[in-house]
């Protein structure tokens, strides 16, 4: 892969598709037309432990190439993740320009690679909110 991205796996930025071996389940419900919710249970391990946990989403800066990696600690359980997406369609409309939301939320659990980089707290919780102009 010339230079991956997650973006269309998963919306938490700590792991990328380089030396990752990864499964997930997923569950999609319409409980309305305009709403469309989403959740994931992802579980991530490093093809081979004794190359790198590599983090990042690609170029985002013409002077940072937009990678880094960590040490594995020569172990390969990277991480168990859970998110939830609610995306909302045309929440308002005015003229023809028509806003929609989308929130997301998501906590990853750190296995052992993560636990060899950060001792003191392994775990992490990510979310954002996002408004969509339409027009």
């Amino acid at each position: 892969m010339m230079i991956p991205t997650l973006r269309i796996y998963a919306f938490t930025p700590f792991y990328n598709l380089m030396n990752t071996q990864y499964v997930f389940g997923q569950v999609i419900l319409k409980p309305h037309k305009k709403v469309l919710v989403r959740s994931d249970l992802h579980y991530l391990q490093l093809t081979e432990e004794e190359d790198y946990w590599y983090l990042g989403s690609g170029i985002t800066r013409p002077d940072q190439f937009g990678y880094v990696k960590k040490p594995s600690g020569n172990d390969d359980d990277l991480a168990t993740m859970w998110d939830l997406s609610i995306f909302i369609k045309d929440l308002a409309s005015y003229n023809g320009v028509k806003l929609g939301l989308n929130l997301y939320y998501s906590h990853v659990w750190g296995n052992d690679v993560i636990e060899y980089n950060f001792t003191k707290d392994d775990d992490m919780d990510f979310f954002y909110v996002e408004a969509v102009i339409t027009f």
